[in-house]
């Protein structure tokens, strides 16, 4: 997978309409229901968009529950997004990418990070917050073969070239000055 230096997140109709025209190959979607979800990756995709869903995120849709995960592959969707094993898990087995989400806040948040990429080998690592180049250097050295997103915190392109530069190869942003 290869990334453009921005991945749009789409969390309101605005966000929406310009994550569309953007030039990212990848969109990051969390806002609205099950039942518009079907169009709205049907004409992301028509834009040459693949779609990454937060399912948890989306009103109607579970992340424990292997009908959601099915209607996600049915509509085209690309990947999942999540912090929970189990779900990623679920998500791999029915044919979906997957981005792992690792909340890096202290020594032992960061150990069952690293534990848990081992164990459900993520094609996706996102890091929050976005911030943390020395988390981002560290995981992109124990796992060179997965792409790095960071996520959250991060408000100027200083900070995207920071990331960047510590090994993720795109920032997932809802700013969309940044974009």
């Amino acid at each position: 997978m290869e990334f453009n230096k921005i991945t749009p997140v789409v969390v309101n109709e605005i966000y929406y309409e310009k994550a569309l025209k953007s030039d990212s190959e990848y969109v990051v979607y969390e806002m609205g229901d099950f039942i518009s979800l079907k169009d709205r990756v049907e004409e992301l995709k028509k834009s040459g968009k693949e779609v990454f869903v937060k399912i948890n995120e989306i009103e109607g849709l579970k992340e424990d529950d292997d009908a959601s995960m099915a209607f996600l592959k049915s509509i085209g969707v690309y990947g999942v997004i999540a912090n929970k094993t189990k779900v990623l898990i679920k998500a791999k087995k029915m044919g979906l990418k997957i981005a792992y989400t690792a909340f890096v806040f202290d020594t032992k948040s960061f150990s069952t990070t690293l534990k848990n990429i081992k164990t459900i080998e993520p094609d996706i690592i996102e890091v929050r917050p976005g911030v943390m180049s020395k988390i981002i250097k560290i995981i992109n050295s124990e796992n060179p073969m997965i792409p790095i997103w960071a996520t959250g915190l991060i408000t100027d392109v200083d900070e995207i070239d920071e990331a960047i530069n510590s090994g993720a190869k795109t920032v997932v942003t809802s700013q969309i000055e940044l974009w």
